[in-house]
């Protein structure tokens, strides 16, 4: 059991037998009459999987750690005992901090399973792969333009789909007629398809516009607009062309309070104070990092800066040709100044291999003088790649967070620190070995 994640994946889990029928040896036997509402909608089991819900930054440090408690936000949080996880949207594998951790994390659940496209490393290490379509495969609709989404758009398949793969929907709904008897009628709201959802979606927006006649936009019955296959656009009205933040407060603060405690612009918090957390005071304070050039004992030479990628989005189409227009000796690149390349000994296009005590990456020298001195960037992304996946082993693709460091930032916010690590770089010397980053696993 889990809930969504902003990254769109599902965390958090129920202790084995909360839920559903399990005989004496722990094997789940199907889902309990209890675990629904009166409706048979199952947002009474939902409901209880939200209860055991946590930061996503902390997934490595929960699965190693069932029963650990830990302060979040004012609160103390469990984590829960983790059999079983549906992840569904994510790559965690490439995303989270010190990838060698959570590798021994993700062996410890009995299950895990994922809807995926693409061989990920995420996917690689999975139980179960549902082979999910692309947005190519697939129908949909979405907004597009700036932040105001002033357009609707049809989505239209425009392949069919890739062997046996399925749409979310579908396996969500193939799932639910495995699982208990009625459930699919109820998750497909008496049936419906897909389209028959993109068809809803664009009707209630319709009624709306129609409903204010003077607003001077064309917007056609559903049929005639997905067959026209161009967006609808919506104009911007003179109330948000003229609309400035927090206008309101600003002309009277008392009558138009914001949501904070106090109902104002808080520089310093009470409500922090009262946490008394060690690591996150009441106001904005400088914390020396847990690894910096500033540091009077460094572990290591250079700052890593795992700055998001130009060239793809995080770890999305990283497998694509895109790569050959970035690689380096067919690695994800280095990017270090001149004059620290020299002191090394290594020149533009060269391999090195990349090492703290947390991994060692491999990767591609790229001379780029817009750094400081001691500084050396390795975009985050690259698709883990292990020389030995049963084992701690160099990453043969260069993925950043094999050396990122897998701290809480505080008590109050549990976020990710992989901006702040130290590393050492060296001449590779030895024979490449191949890559297998984007090659499907042994045996599938």
């Amino acid at each position: 059991g889990g809930v969504p994640t902003a990254k769109g994946g599902i965390v958090g889990g129920i202790n084995a037998g909360s839920i559903g029928n399990y005989d004496e040896n722990g094997k789940f036997l199907g889902l309990a009459k209890s675990d629904f509402d009166s409706k048979g909608t199952g947002q009474s089991w939902l409901q209880k999987a939200t209860n055991y819900s946590f930061p996503v930054a902390r997934i490595a440090d929960a699965l190693l750690n069932p029963g650990k408690v830990i302060d979040h936000d004012g609160k103390k949080i469990t984590y829960p005992k983790i059999d079983f996880i549906y992840w569904v949207g994510g790559n965690p594998l490439v995303h989270h901090q010190d990838t060698n951790t959570l590798v021994k994390a993700f062996r410890k659940p009995r299950t895990i399973v994922v809807n995926e496209p693409y061989w990920t490393p995420t996917a690689k290490m999975a139980d179960i792969v549902f082979p999910v379509t692309t947005q190519y495969e697939r129908n949909d609709i979405t907004m597009v333009g700036d932040y105001s989404n002033m357009y609707i758009a049809p989505m239209k398949q425009i392949v069919e789909k890739v062997a046996d793969s399925k749409d979310d929907y579908q396996i969500f709904t193939d799932l639910c007629k495995a699982y208990a008897d009625g459930l699919a009628e109820v998750y497909t709201d008496g049936g419906k398809d897909e389209f028959d959802f993109i068809k809803e979606y664009y009707e209630n927006a319709r009624k709306q516009v129609l409903a204010v006649p003077d607003l001077g936009i064309d917007i056609k019955e559903f049929n005639e607009w997905w067959e026209s296959n161009e967006p609808i656009k919506f104009n911007s009205t003179m109330e948000s062309d003229s609309w400035v933040r927090f206008a309101d407060f600003r002309e009277d603060p008392i009558l138009n309070a914001l949501g904070t405690p106090s109902g104002l612009i808080e520089i310093y918090s009470q409500n922090i104070e009262k946490m008394g957390y060690d690591d996150c005071k009441a106001h904005p304070t400088w914390f020396e990092p847990i690894e910096w050039l500033g540091m009077d004992k460094k572990p290591a030479r250079f700052h890593m800066m795992s700055v998001h990628p130009n060239d793809r989005l995080h770890s999305q189409l990283s497998q694509t040709s895109l790569r050959n227009k970035y690689a380096v000796a067919n690695r994800e690149p280095l990017l270090i100044r001149s004059d620290d390349a020299k002191e090394l000994g290594i020149k533009d296009g060269d391999l090195v291999r990349v090492f703290n005590d947390r991994g060692e990456v491999l990767a591609g020298v790229k001379i780029y003088d817009n750094l400081a001195k001691n500084v050396i960037v390795l975009r985050e992304g690259a698709w883990y790649d292990p020389l030995d996946p049963t084992k701690k082993s160099i990453c043969k693709n260069g993925c950043a967070n094999v050396l990122t460091i897998d701290k809480p930032t505080s008590k109050l916010a549990n976020g990710n620190i992989s901006h702040t690590a130290l590393v050492n770089i060296e001449k590779y010397t030895e024979k490449a070995p191949k890559l297998t980053a984007f090659e499907a696993p042994k045996g599938a």
